[in-house]
């Protein structure tokens, strides 16, 4: 072989092997320790509700583990339920979330969760495109399952950074990725940091005994310089579950407030906004928004007075939380609440970000009012009767379920899950006459009180107090408590929600909010009331809704003598005719 043959064959050799370098497909790597979490987001319950893993992870000890998934027999019966037992034990040893991901679907994921009740110990995040399993390279391809799946997995992830890992070989099923074979890096030399403008090392202790959710939420009071505005935030401050309270009005007076408040040396921090266009910094990354104000001030004032009173303030409220906060917890619990949370909603429909669970209406101090009134009737502690309340809180909306108190336990004693529900029967003890006394009261309650302070007054030290109540049952239920029940005016589904789009009901609180809503059973009084109370309230729904959409629904065409006879005589003819186009011009201005 000639030197030149010899030439061409290695530059060909060479050629080829740097075309095969820069243009055959490079099979991915997988994951190891020491690798950063991937920047990926899943979805936690809604298809609206994104989790960037990355961002979870900062700052946290996370465990991630994965299934194939979820509702098959092996992550149903083994896999997860392990580590909802050692979920606790987990938690005492720094590890401060779990995290369970499957390839399915936002819905799929959630049903798990409430099957396997995971609520509060570990979340459940979909994958459904896999991503997180393609960019950890731990893809399995299950044909019977759809397809591409996540092989099963756990890992420890300290701050960004996967210090453990532990990956089940296939076809091996259950071994190295259960509950307790988890292992944590104890080596101490990660734990050691350098202190700026030193060379000492410093050892960084790391948490124990961390809540689920180890930031402090961050709650933001809308129109604080009012009396109940006033009377909720000295009552927040002494919060042991706020990190930092936030107080606006667009009366700069606020500041005076907030300086005062800060001189309370409890935990949480005071900020104070004020002025119309500071809105914006106080509800931006807020946890919770509490709108408050507005209240009546003389018993004359009916539900239609409050809302052109309230609607404009409200509505600027919501239009700012669309825009720059539409993940909070939207609280409101300005009068009247079954006119504006339909108009929140709708706000919150028309720009996209609509999420039922994030709108409440706060209706406690009903609650609270039916407990006083029955334990006085029937001579026992308001601390220990619960009474059931549904319908509204405006006047001739609320309704009492009587049939259903419980006069051993309150709400603060709710440990377990069906508690709430297991409701002592007190028909025996309440006759109709106290029933329907009870009922009366319930109805006429602000009235006969705003008639007390002599209409030159507002009712504020029991509505703040009890929405006070409600808020730390919400940041409980945020930071991952999920033995929070309470009562609220919220969205309704199913065959409720056909009864009442919305309606206060009890309602259990969550992470993102509202977890799920229960109707209370009724008795045929009862039921009587409620119905005569839905006309009420859904005058005030579409009151509500028709503000933002501009659908006004006129009345029936029977209310109108549209459809007259002429009358015998030329003046009775022209009086009907002028009486049947004065009806049309009055349907005409209420479609516009």
């Amino acid at each position: 072989m000639s030197i030149s043959n010899i030439v061409k064959r290695g530059i060909n050799k060479r050629i080829s092997s740097v075309f095969q370098r820069h243009f055959q497909t490079t099979p991915a790597i997988m994951v190891k320790v020491g690798d950063t979490i991937p920047n990926v987001d899943l979805y936690e319950d809604l298809p609206t509700n994104k989790v960037n893993l990355a961002e979870l992870a900062s700052g946290k000890k996370l465990i991630v583990f994965a299934v194939p998934g979820a509702f098959t027999p092996g992550c149903s019966k083994t896999h997860l339920p392990g580590y909802v037992q050692k979920a606790d034990e987990l938690k005492q040893q720094g590890v401060n979330e779990i995290v369970c991901v499957s390839v399915n679907d936002p819905f799929v994921m959630s049903a798990w969760a409430e099957s396997q009740n995971t609520r509060g110990k570990i979340r459940l995040l979909a994958d459904p495109s896999a991503a997180l399993a393609k960019a950890l390279d731990l893809t399995v391809d299950i044909a019977p399952l759809g397809g591409v799946r996540s092989k099963r997995y756990s890992m420890v992830v300290e701050n960004g950074k996967i210090t453990s890992l532990q990956v089940e070989p296939d076809g091996t099923g259950l071994s190295c990725s259960l509950a307790d074979k988890i292992k944590f890096d104890m080596n101490l030399s990660k734990h050691l940091v350098k202190v700026a403008r030193t060379s000492k090392p410093v050892y960084e202790t790391p948490l124990r005994n961390c809540s689920s959710n180890p930031q402090q939420p961050t709650v933001t009071i809308l129109n604080a310089s009012t009396k109940i505005g006033r009377t909720l935030a000295l009552l927040l401050k002494q919060s042991p579950y706020l990190g930092e309270l936030r107080l606006y009005d667009k009366n700069i007076s606020i500041c005076t407030v907030g300086e005062d408040l800060s001189h309370i040396d409890t935990r949480a921090k005071v900020k104070t906004y004020g002025g119309k266009t500071a809105m914006k910094y106080a509800v931006l990354d807020a946890h919770v928004v509490v709108a408050v104000g507005g209240c009546r001030t003389s018993h004359k004032e009916t539900p239609k007075d409050l809302f052109d009173k309230n609607v404009d303030d409200l509505r600027y409220t919501t239009l700012h939380m669309v825009e720059f906060n539409p993940k909070a917890v939207f609280c409101i619990g300005s009068p009247p609440i079954e006119a504006l949370v339909p108009l929140v909603s709708e706000e919150y429909k028309k720009a996209g970000v609509y999420d039922s669970r994030k709108i409440i209406g706060i209706t406690s101090v009903a609650s609270m009012r039916a407990n006083s009134y029955v334990a006085a009737a029937i001579g026992k502690n308001a601390s220990d009767v619960l009474c059931p309340i549904v319908g509204g809180v405006s006047p001739n909306c609320l309704v009492g379920v009587l049939s259903q108190i419980n006069p051993n336990t309150g709400l603060s004693a709710v440990k377990k899950q069906d508690k709430l529900f297991n409701f002592y029967n007190l028909n025996a003890f309440l006759l109709q006459q106290v029933q329907t006394s009870i009922q009366n009261q319930l109805g006429n309650s602000e009235d006969d009180l705003l008639k007390l302070y002599a209409d030159c007054g507002t009712i504020c030290y029991s509505p703040a107090l009890a929405i006070s109540r409600f808020i730390n049952f919400l940041l409980r239920a945020l930071m991952g408590d999920s033995t929070c029940v309470d009562y609220a005016f919220v969205r309704q589904m199913g065959h409720i929600g056909q009864f009442l789009p919305y309606m206060a009901s009890i309602v259990r609180l969550g992470r993102n909010g509202i977890m799920s809503s229960h109707m209370p059973k009724v008795s045929g009084d009862e039921g009587r009331r409620l119905k005569i109370a839905s006309y009420v309230i859904r005058d005030l729904i579409t009151l509500g809704e028709s503000f933002v959409t501009g659908e006004v629904k006129p009345l029936p065409e029977k209310h109108f003598k549209c459809n007259l006879q002429p009358a015998k005589g030329k003046e009775k003819h022209e009086q009907a005719n002028n009486e049947n186009l004065s009806r049309k011009m009055e349907v005409n201005k209420i479609k516009q």
